[in-house]
């Protein structure tokens, strides 16, 4: 299987949530934004999420 593969609404949801968590308390750009989106998505991709 490939771990690239596309994530869910759900899981999208799961990560913008977590970024907003996590990140709240500090102004970050839209590219910073999508550099943690993508850091958040492989680590959930390969299982390390799960907990959240």
């Amino acid at each position: 299987m490939n771990k690239l593969q596309e994530l869910n609404k759900e899981q999208i949801q799961r990560i913008k949530h977590l970024i907003e968590e996590l990140h709240s308390d500090e102004a970050i750009s839209d590219e910073e934004y999508d550099e943690l989106f993508e850091y958040y998505k492989k680590e959930m991709l390969n299982g390390y999420l799960d907990q959240y």
